[in-house]
């Protein structure tokens, strides 16, 4: 009988082997009750993720993944819908085949929306009212300056008109800090109409779900400033963007800004309170770094927010640096979709605009080359509220301005509120900005040589009725490619090409006319 005790040791192994393991298998939920039954067949190729370790699922849709890091993930497909994405400790992933995969498609990017839901939340924890002994002519000055820096042809003039144009008349006759002040003074007064922020938040929500995009990927700072608040206000500021975002036909991919860290910045706000730093996202938003494919493209959402205690501040976090594992798991990933156009989002870009005016250099993320390594086309990010686009050898990096604009504060004017439209086409992306509730005819981006021009036409919040051109007043082809992206069919050396664009919202007739003689310069127009 001495066999048992050595049965009971390989037993005893291989029971402690499976422990160490998550273990589960993602299946086609053929009845959609959630459970594997029988005749429900696994699907292979399936990546899956520990946070650190990255997978690929077998022929019968098993995976087994080292067990740590406090989710397990699935790569999303297009072609499938789920309800769980992530669990915490291993187990089954119920898919449901939904669509075929799209070779092209279109999306919309926002950034740095920052919502909250009253005045008193951005006065509370975002821009206490300048102090009274601080002279009026010292506080404008500091306000200009940072103004000039984001718009250097503006005058103080033009900024003193803007205010006093959205403030009552009785404030008409103010001047420097103390218009300032009564700007904050009235935007926190109950019943304020530049107070009710809650409006043009949920309109501009509104607008970008109406264009009806593939799906909307957030690029961080989804809400106000969760690193200098309380963990109560940050939650309530979550339930307010869930009830922005969730409910709708349109999928939305979230990546972790800065402002997300919370009590980073709150001294009363303690490191062991469960949702300092990146608890709450975990708690409520889930994984703080993921990816997906859609069509023939690879996205991979990035959380590049570590904690850094110092000797003075047990609360310090940098901004800009991938933890450990995160970085494994991104080369990971990325060596598992070699065959896809690869889609990197962040929150601090990699790489700055030259035109930025900020010296920013200790915000940027680095990519420890692994964008070069595995071919990394595009890098979409946000956080400056600045829109900026910069290539470091193959890599593109575009950074696409604020939906808040400056945090629903300032009038739209001053500093434009608006999101990014996307276009997806035989490996390539193609974008515009496009400011909230304007009509657009955009050149997305300037052309290779022999190029022909493309162009994204937007009316406020849906599709052009119809779309015409002409160049020497002869008719131009155009090939359309969805609902707000085109290629016409002209070389621009030839002259002005004139675009004419039917409204949806208006029964007008709204003309652009868009000189691209100079291409591949820039040309854009907006209304």
């Amino acid at each position: 009988m001495r066999w048992i005790p050595c049965a009971l040791l390989l037993l005893a192994i291989a029971f402690g082997a499976n422990a160490e393991e998550l273990r589960g298998v993602v299946f086609e939920d053929l009845d959609r009750d959630g459970r594997h039954g029988l005749g429900e067949p696994g699907i292979a190729g399936i990546g899956v993720s520990n946070g650190r370790d990255v997978v690929q699922t077998d022929a019968a849709g098993s995976y087994a993944l080292p067990a740590r890091g406090q989710f397990v993930v699935l790569t999303r497909r297009e072609a499938f819908s789920t309800d769980t994405w992530y669990r915490e400790g291993g187990g089954d992933f119920a898919l449901r085949r939904s669509s075929a995969e799209a070779s092209e498609f279109f999306f919309i990017q926002i950034s740095d929306a920052h919502v909250f839901e009253s005045a008193e939340d951005l006065l509370t924890w975002s821009i206490p009212e300048p102090p009274r002994w601080l002279p009026d002519r010292v506080g404008y000055g500091l306000a200009r300056w940072l103004l000039g820096r984001f718009f250097p042809g503006l005058s103080a003039e033009e900024v003193d008109a803007e205010l006093r144009a959205a403030l009552p008349a009785s404030a008409s006759t103010l001047s420097g800090g103390a218009l300032l002040r009564a700007f904050l003074k009235e935007f926190g007064r109950p019943g304020s109409s530049l107070g009710a922020v809650a409006e043009p938040i949920r309109a501009a929500f509104d607008e970008v779900f109406a264009l009806d995009p593939s799906f909307i990927i957030n690029t961080g700072d989804l809400v106000l400033e969760s690193n200098e608040a309380t963990p109560e206000a940050a939650t309530r500021w979550f339930a307010y963007y869930h009830s922005l975002v969730r409910d709708r036909d349109v999928p939305v991919f979230d990546t972790i800004g800065n402002n997300e860290i919370v009590g980073s910045a709150n001294d009363d706000v303690s490191p062991s309170h469960p949702d300092f730093g990146t608890g709450l996202w975990r708690r409520i938003q889930g994984p703080t770094h993921f990816s997906w494919d859609w069509g023939d493209f690879h996205f991979v959402a990035l959380d590049t927010h570590r904690p850094e205690a110092t000797f003075l501040n047990d609360q310090a976090w940098a901004f800009g640096s991938m933890r450990d594992d995160v970085r494994t798991w991104l080369d990971e990933d990325l060596a598992l979709h070699p065959e896809r156009t690869q889609v990197v989002l962040n929150h601090e870009p990699f790489l700055l605009d030259p035109d930025w005016p900020f010296d920013d250099e200790d915000q940027l993320a680095s990519d420890e080359g692994l964008f070069a390594k595995h071919g990394v086309a595009y890098v979409l990010s946000g956080h400056t509220h600045f829109n900026g686009r910069a290539k470091a050898g193959a890599t593109e990096h575009v950074t696409t301005g604020a939906l808040s604009g400056l945090r629903w504060l300032l009038p739209s004017s001053l500093h434009p509120r608006g999101y990014r439209l996307w276009y997806a086409r035989n490996g390539r992306l193609h974008s515009a900005w496009k400011p909230t509730h304007q009509r657009i005819l955009v050149l997305t981006e300037p052309a290779r040589a022999g190029d022909r021009p493309i162009i994204a036409a937007s009316d406020r919040n849906a599709p052009f009725a119809s779309l015409a051109a002409t160049q020497a007043g002869k008719p131009v082809p155009i090939e359309r490619w969805g609902a707000y992206f085109a290629r016409i069919d002209a070389d621009p050396a030839n002259g002005p090409i004139h675009l004419t664009a039917s409204s949806t919202s208006q029964q007008a007739r709204t003309k652009f006319t868009i000189n691209l003689s100079a291409y591949p310069v820039d040309s854009s127009v907006s209304r």
